[in-house]
């Protein structure tokens, strides 16, 4: 690439190269600096051999002789300064340069009957396109994604170009192509921004026709209208008090009403559940299957569901499965808690939550003062506080996991702490008047809760919104557990996870790639963006006191009902409003490569050739020899 520039326009390459040119002087002065050797005696011509001349004394400053030799080294110098430095008049280049938008997404590989796919056809007419472009014009491929990525270039020479096409795949999840268009349409202004002039056209190739396209973007449609149906959700849901082990499936159909075959496999092949499936377009099929008797659990160590039927997408017919990791709480229910019984009649009524002993605890409940015995433990203590009863307005710290979806209106509370006396370092998250209700204080990933209630003398005990704030603070606190919270994510959607104490970091393997690794936050959370291929991912949790076994798995599916709707794909051709000349980078070709370096190589040889006709390799002067009488 071009970054200098000198006098009249003049560019060069790489500027460093002019460092060559200090050859020159180096060049005068050995041919300033010769040897001046001592006359041998001899008692006859006929007795001059080939002897080796020994110098009479040092080098001395002679006359500069303009000798062949001289000449032909100088230009040698020159020769490998022009291409070492690369001189040009400008840093572009008048070419075509095409902007091509690859789009990626799982859609573009249905296959239509005659067994070609959207990116297939694509793929051959962009092909057809490049054949047809010259050698100096340029060729961008930009996939689209999220982020877009360039797969060609920029300005990519239009073999280049066609060979990178290959690497074009449609297997990305759902996404929006306005990313890729504004890098194309960056690219083809040179990056110069939004005001500056078109140097190049931008092409968009995809299966149908987007709605507000650019008349500055070109189209490369080639998508099919076929009906097409799949999997829209898969959710293998745990047992709880109420529910039985279950697999939940909804699925979809588009373009016309389609007849599948849903089938439920063990990773043995042993088959758990087929049914029939009618879908239509305008309503989705549900249909729930029970792995297991009610309130017990199965032994399934994965699920694979399909779709059997003739479909033009084969992406969305069967999603692998992991059963969903155990997510119980254990709750320690301290000594001296005041209303120990009704905190231990809400704490059963909520699923997926065991009472334990203070050692195994993630949560414990306890009096004034509760302690948590070790890090990473949250708490819970229940405290009644001097002010009097209140019965209202309650003011709720907004967005608070606790809290959501509470409402304390008509319930009369007592044992409230005065403002006045909440200790530093609580944060309020519950007040009603003068009285603060609620307080928490984080230490690192623990999380110490006071609730200043006094159940005793309160009507809070007959009010729905205590056993509501039980089970938000349990649901809080088992979604800060160690692990993923779901296993079976589709593609794209984010979700959050946990790590246990003593690890601050979190490696994401993917099934086809390298890791890559995700700080955690203070509280020991990581929020992961979305997955982004499918399969089998595995995730580790990485610090100086990191358990061991602290590593998970997590299945990426390839799910959702937007890459399944083929009624608007298209087959159509449209050319830019505008075909702009584009100035592209300059690159040096493969004379400018090869011309500097065989003039070097014979200017070389023609100065070794002439040193050696001077006498310079092996000096035989004539006045050096004086027979001896």
């Amino acid at each position: 690439m071009s970054v200098g520039a000198v006098g009249m326009g003049v560019v060069f390459g790489q500027p460093w190269g002019l460092l060559a040119l200090l050859a020159i002087p180096a060049i005068l002065v050995l041919h300033l600096l010769r040897r001046r050797f001592r006359p041998t005696p001899v008692s006859g011509l006929f007795l001059f051999g080939e002897v080796t001349p020994s110098p009479a004394s040092g080098r001395r400053r002679e006359r500069l002789r303009r000798t062949p030799s001289l000449w032909l080294e100088l230009l040698a110098a020159l020769a490998a300064t022009f291409w070492l430095a690369d001189p040009h008049t400008d840093t572009r280049e008048a070419a075509h340069h095409v902007v091509v938008v690859l789009d990626t997404r799982a859609r573009l590989d249905a296959r239509a009957p005659d067994g070609r796919s959207a990116r297939d056809r694509a793929a051959a007419a962009l092909e057809t396109r490049m054949d047809a472009l010259g050698a100096g014009d340029r060729v961008t491929l930009v996939l689209s994604g999220a982020p877009p990525r360039l797969l060609a270039g920029p300005a990519a020479r239009p073999d280049q170009a066609r060979a990178a096409l290959s690497g074009w795949r449609a297997d990305a999840p759902w996404h929006p192509l306005d990313d890729a268009l504004t890098l194309a349409l960056d690219l083809a202004r040179g990056g110069q921004g939004d005001d500056a002039p078109a140097q190049g056209v931008v092409l968009l190739a995809t299966d149908h026709v987007p709605a507000r396209l650019p008349d500055s973007v070109g189209l490369v449609a080639a998508g099919q209208p076929l009906p097409a149906s799949g999997l829209a959700d898969v959710r293998w849901l745990p047992a709880s008090a109420q529910h039985p082990e279950r697999l939940v499936v909804r699925a979809a159909a588009f373009g016309a009403p389609r007849a599948r075959t849903l089938l439920v496999q063990a990773p043995d092949g042993r088959e758990v559940a087929r049914r029939p499936l009618t879908l239509s377009p305008d309503q989705p099929a549900h249909a729930v299957v029970a792995l297991a008797a009610p309130g017990a659990a199965s032994d399934l160590a994965g699920l694979t569901v399909r779709l059997e039927g003739d479909d033009p997408l084969a992406f969305d017919d069967a999603a692998p499965l992991l059963p969903p990791p155990p997510r119980q709480v254990r709750v320690h229910l301290a000594p001296g808690l005041p209303g120990e019984a009704v905190v231990r009649r809400i704490a059963q009524a909520v699923g997926d939550v065991r009472l334990t002993s203070a050692a195994e605890a993630d949560l414990i409940v306890g009096g004034p003062g509760a302690e948590a015995p070790a890090p990473g433990i949250w708490t819970l203590a229940v405290t009644p506080g001097p002010a009097p009863p209140v019965l209202g307005p309650y003011l709720a710290t907004r967005g608070h996991p606790v809290l959501a979806d509470l409402d304390f209106t008509g319930c009369v509370w007592a044992g409230g702490l005065p403002a006045a006396q909440v200790p530093a370092g609580e944060e309020l998250l519950l007040a009603a008047g003068d009285a603060v209700l609620l307080t928490q204080r984080r230490a690192g990933r623990a999380l110490h809760l006071t609730l200043h209630l006094d159940l005793q003398r309160s009507l809070l005990t007959e009010h729905p919104a205590l056993p509501a704030l039980f089970a938000n603070l349990l649901a809080a606190r088992r979604d800060a557990l160690p692990g993923p919270t779901r296993v079976n994510l589709p593609l794209g959607q984010p979700t959050t996870l946990g790590l246990p104490f003593g690890a601050d970091v979190l490696q994401l393997t993917p099934p086809d790639g390298p890791p890559v690794v995700l700080q955690a936050d203070p509280q020991g959370r990581v929020l992961l963006q979305g997955l982004s291929r499918p399969g089998l991912h595995t995730l580790r949790a990485v610090g100086p006191l990191a358990p061991a076994d602290a590593s998970w798995r997590v299945q990426g599916l390839l799910l959702d009902p937007r890459l399944a709707d083929l009624s608007e794909a298209a087959t159509e051709t449209r050319e830019p409003a505008t075909a702009a000349r584009a100035r592209v980078e300059r690159r040096r070709g493969p004379l400018g490569h090869l011309l500097p370096l065989v003039a070097l190589a014979l200017l070389a040889l023609a100065a070794v050739r002439a040193h050696a006709r001077e006498g310079g390799a092996a000096p035989r002067p004539a006045h050096a020899v004086r027979e001896a009488a």
